[in-house]
């Protein structure tokens, strides 16, 4: 009785958390937005700089440069001795290990169905905590794991780019053909995959469990424009305000092209973290009612009906509050905007309830002759 009770109010208490957590993401978001976007204005003001040769431009001062990105490095993975083309710049390695997977089913009676099923996961499933263990083990860790290569030196023609730069170049490509220069025999190449069998015999078209699959991608250097600070030969952060800018886009692009191009993505980000948090409001208001739904999921025509009818309040409460936070968030961050739009709401209603006044006819008074 007490682990069932338990079960119920979990959902309660994950909603209240998630409560908690998003009216704080969603708020931040609000701020985050507004500074971003006041930073990216300071694009107007750089300084149009060669990224080759000299210039009499002083550090500190906000520019913008085209050119080629070049590194001297070769980046090598020690483990599998795989070495990246010349001129990469990140090499990601990702790591899969074919394993046993747990899948569990609750109908509205609390009866839980266990199935499991073999496939590639690049997390480790612990089978000690399986509801059944037996045939179903894993290896108790993963030997290999995920890593980032990433050049120490990332030049930008004749100026070297701060980490904040380079972070940003994420233009992934699959590494084909690589270069490994050392193999086992348990270790074939298909597919652009290292395979690893772990008992040996098994193959990537037929895999055991305990096999691994390592794939790797690389961001090669390309032509970049580039907003930062000039400080010496390094380009860098620039500090305003409201944020840092540290900015870079593929290609040549001028200034005006490339602050719309960041306003969009800033602008992207807002909505997708609004429209985000609204839904999981939605669904935490929800988990409020679990009690009550499991509970009266077992009537089924009751049931049915009114976990409808919850779900419809939850999603109404949910999406009530994630809009109230939203426009405390502009209130907050943007007060001149918002107390503009109140004023505007209130003058609109206002100008709507006088026309409606003057369509309606007066009323007329007097005697019958």
């Amino acid at each position: 009785m007490n682990n069932r009770r338990g079960c119920l109010f979990t959902g309660v208490l994950v909603g209240l958390v998630m409560i908690v957590v998003l009216t704080v993401v969603l708020f931040r978001n609000e701020g985050n937005s507004v500074n971003r976007a006041k930073a990216l204005e300071h694009i107007d003001n750089a300084e149009v700089m060669l990224s080759e040769g000299t210039n009499s431009l002083e550090d500190g001062t906000l520019v913008i440069l085209s050119g080629d990105l070049s590194v001297d490095e070769i980046l090598t993975d020690d483990t599998f001795k795989v070495t990246a083309p010349e001129g990469t710049i990140k090499m990601q390695k990702s790591v899969s290990m074919y394993q046993w997977v747990e899948e569990s089913e609750t109908d509205d009676n609390d009866n839980t169905t266990y199935t499991y099923k073999m496939m590639w996961s690049p997390t480790l499933h612990d089978s000690s905590n399986f509801y059944n263990e037996i045939g179903h083990r894993n290896p108790a860790a993963m030997i290999y794991s995920d890593d980032l290569f990433t050049a120490d030196v990332v030049m930008l023609g004749d100026y070297k780019l701060e980490a904040a730069f380079v972070n940003q170049l994420n233009k992934y490509e699959p590494y084909k053909n690589m270069d490994v220069k050392i193999k086992d025999l348990r270790m074939t190449i298909s597919e652009n995959k290292i395979f690893i069998s772990a008992e040996g015999g098994s193959s990537l078209t037929s895999p055991e469990v305990g096999d691994y699959m390592i794939e790797y991608e690389i961001v090669t250097a390309e032509t970049i424009t580039a907003v930062g600070a000039k400080s010496g030969n390094n380009i860098i952060s620039y500090h305003t305000k409201t944020g840092n800018l540290a900015e870079v886009s593929y290609g040549i692009k001028d200034k005006a092209v490339l602050k719309q191009e960041k306003i969009d993505e800033n602008n992207r980000r807002t909505w997708a973290i609004r429209i985000g948090s609204v839904i999981g409001l939605m669904i935490a208001v929800g988990l409020l009612f679990s009690p009550i739904t499991k509970f009266l999921g077992r009537i089924p025509l009751l049931g049915n009906i009114v976990n409808g009818g919850i779900a419809l309040v939850g999603g109404v409460i949910g999406g009530a509050w994630g809009i109230i936070v939203i426009a405390v968030g502009w209130l907050y961050y943007k007060p001149l905007l918002a107390i503009g739009l109140i004023v505007g709401v209130i003058a609109l209603v206002i100008l709507i309830s006088r026309s409606k006044k003057q369509k309606t006819p007066a009323n007329i008074t007097g005697n019958a002759v």
